[in-house]
């Protein structure tokens, strides 16, 4: 429990409130056996072989204590409790029977790769992978963004997050794509990959053929020679396929698409970014 006291006027400071953190509750400091195991997760490798990785910042955390991912463990420093968002995810830490730990601010910064630590992290227990009832599971009207080869992880996030905004159904991750759990993939998602189905490492050109068995459009996206976006018409089900920022999308999938789309230029500027790209069409196919 935090104890709020008012500072008077008559010492020279205004009424503010000064935190006595005296009384509240102790919990462990995460051992130095548990620094090593979590710095490990800085690792692709160790993320793969354990099944878990680590989120940071109070926003992302919280959004992870209120999904359905399994959180296993929130490691925060003395110095957060001043934060607003402290008393939240403790108690839903708490209420989820979560494990709690302190630690100093530099060990804090030791375990991840954020330049600046916000002073709280938690550790995630991995989703499942694909399940080979996605296709027949999806509603009437579905819309699914496909990856092939997006290799920034920032580029990545961004997708993500855009997709959350716009309400899309799932996305796909293709062989060769960045990958999900990367710390940078992670904080450029802003805790959005706690609200939606994301699957990585998924074998686009078996699953678009797939997708188009169950009555999905396959649309591709390039830069230059496809139909204008403006002109694209409603369709209930569709994937829409963004590729590599460089190389665009592999042959193999364009030969399965079923329309190319290009957005448009109006300026000089060579291309869009593939996070602005998938932004723009979103908000054109939800007008």
């Amino acid at each position: 429990m935090i104890i709020k006291e008012l500072v008077p006027q008559r010492f020279g400071f205004r009424n503010d409130i000064r935190y006595i953190r005296g009384t509240m509750k102790k919990y462990p400091d995460l051992t130095s056996g548990e620094k090593k195991s979590l710095r490990k997760l800085l690792m692709k490798k160790v993320r793969d072989k354990e099944g878990r990785f680590l989120v940071e910042g109070p926003r992302v955390v919280e959004e992870a204590l209120h999904s359905t991912w399994k959180v296993s463990k929130i490691i925060f420093t003395n110095q957060f409790l001043s934060n607003p968002h402290s008393q939240r995810i403790i108690t839903a830490a708490r209420a989820r029977k979560v494990h709690i730990v302190q630690a100093p601010a530099d060990t804090l910064k030791a375990i991840s790769d954020a330049v600046t630590s916000q002073g709280v992290a938690a550790v995630v227990e991995r989703a499942s992978g694909w399940s080979q009832s996605f296709w027949p599971d999806r509603p009437k009207s579905s819309l699914i963004i496909a990856l092939d080869h997006v290799s920034d992880p920032g580029n990545l996030g961004t997708i993500i997050r855009t997709c959350d905004w716009f309400g899309v159904d799932a996305i796909l991750l293709g062989q060769g794509t960045a990958e999900l759990f990367n710390p940078k993939t992670l904080r450029s998602t802003m805790g959005s990959l706690f609200h939606l189905t994301v699957y990585a490492d998924v074998n686009l050109a078996f699953e678009l053929v797939n997708a188009k068995t169950a009555g999905y459009s396959i649309i591709a996206t390039s830069s230059t020679g496809g139909n204008s976006l403006y002109d694209m018409p409603a369709l209930d089900r569709v994937v829409l396929l963004f590729g590599n920022e460089a190389r665009g999308i592999s042959q193999n999938l364009l030969g399965i698409a079923d329309h190319m789309l290009t957005i448009p230029r109006f300026g000089k500027a060579e291309s869009l970014n593939v996070g602005i790209s998938c932004g723009v069409i979103l908000s054109w196919m939800r007008r």
